[in-house]
């Protein structure tokens, strides 16, 4: 009952982790998709600007170039496209057309020396050339936006990724740091203080894997391949381990433990970068506290499933047993606290031990599949070059 409450409080909180990070995400994507709004707003105001200097020019050249009427045709009916453009894409393109035409004409106007006199001409042909060059510094500021906000959206994956990693891999750590110490009291018969000392190796570990790795994506700017080799060496470690058990051999303990809680911190800085590069830095702290929330909720959940799938395990395989009866009517719980069943003989003492080994290999193996699941959505990280702060 506790494990089940515990399991549907961490949905729920995972649920609206997601939904939290949505909302970030959208403010994100409508903020840039506003300030594209104002940039081509500035970008359109110069092109009606320029709009209203066409006739006055028409008018004033086509005086000195009568043998010009398809250049001045070009003109006219560039402007009148570009004035019935609707979208942003279509003004984009009747704007290229304009300018083209424009430089046609200005060209053309160099064969034309009392034209070129004309001060009302080169009153003109300064303001319009003015225009375009206000008009070419407000696109190339348009086109930095709407790269922007091109990425952004070719990011959001990433983060989702990322965070489903982030919950996935803290699912099997804080899951497996809570189940070892107990799996060596249960299947090895070490006391407390002794099951906790064998827990330092894998601390250890992910303490120096965090280190390193942390320390490579600084130094190389690349951190894609680091969650996939974590998250593979994760699967791998809790399949051997769910295959040769725990508590035989300290040497080997001490190995397999070590080298997971060296893949877990493989994983930890790594998964952060996609999260630091999609959004913006207003955002990025609530972004990076909504992904160490994720890892939180990724370890409570991970903890109330597995321990909930080794107490049916434990359970199941007592309820198996002749003479169980002694164990009373839960004997997974039971089985938590062997130590203080003085009743058990020792016949029935042998298969409980056995069916305490199984109980945790599966949920070796269980964790190896959410293990798998993360290596699965590793490949799905981009490499997005470190951002400088």
């Amino acid at each position: 009952m506790g494990s089940s409450i515990i399991t549907s409080l961490a949905f729920f909180l995972f649920v609206a982790g997601v939904l939290i990070y949505t909302v970030i995400l959208y403010n994100s994507l409508v903020r840039l998709r506003n300030e594209n709004d104002r940039a081509w707003a500035n970008i359109d105001v110069l092109l009606k600007q320029r709009h209203d200097e066409i006739p006055n020019l028409v008018e004033t050249v086509k005086g000195y170039m009568q043998h010009e009427q398809q250049t001045l045709l070009s003109v006219t009916q560039a402007r009148t496209a570009s004035m019935n453009a609707a979208s942003i894409g279509q003004k984009a393109i009747a704007d290229l057309k304009m300018a083209s035409a424009l430089r046609g004409l200005f060209a053309v106007a160099e064969n034309y020396p009392q034209l070129k006199a004309n001060e009302n001409f080169l009153k003109l042909q300064n303001r319009i050339s003015e225009l375009e060059e206000r008009i070419a510094d407000r696109r190339e500021f348009f086109n930095d936006d709407v790269n922007t906000y091109n990425t952004r959206i070719g990011q959001i994956p990433e983060v989702f990724v990322a965070s489903f990693m982030s919950l996935s891999m803290s699912m099997v750590m804080i899951a497996i740091i809570i189940l070892v110490p107990l799996n060596f009291e249960l299947g090895a018969g070490l006391a407390p203080n002794e099951a906790g000392v064998r827990l330092i190796p894998m601390t250890g570990g992910t303490v120096l894997g965090s280190f390193i790795v942390g320390r490579l994506v600084s130094r190389t700017g690349h951190y894609r391949i680091f969650p996939i080799l974590g998250a593979g060496a994760m699967t791998i470690l809790c399949g051997a381990i769910a295959a040769v058990g725990l508590g035989r051999s300290w040497p080997l303990d001490t190995f397999l433990t070590a080298l997971l809680g060296f893949s877990f911190g493989a994983q930890l800085p790594s998964v952060m970068v996609p999260v630091q590069n999609a959004l913006d830095l207003p955002d990025t702290g609530i972004g990076l506290s909504v992904v160490m929330f994720f890892r939180l909720i990724g370890g409570a959940f991970g903890v109330a499933l597995l321990t909930a799938l080794l107490v049916g395990d434990l359970n199941a395989g007592a309820l198996a047993l002749p003479g169980h009866d002694v164990l009373g009517p839960h004997p997974g719980i039971a089985l938590l606290h062997l130590d203080q069943q003085e009743s058990v003989n020792p016949a029935l003492m042998t298969g409980l031990q056995h069916a305490v080994r199984n109980a945790f290999s599966r949920v070796y193996l269980w964790a190896a599949a959410i293990s798998a699941l993360t290596l699965i959505a590793s490949f799905g990280l981009k490499e997005i070059p470190l951002r400088a702060a």
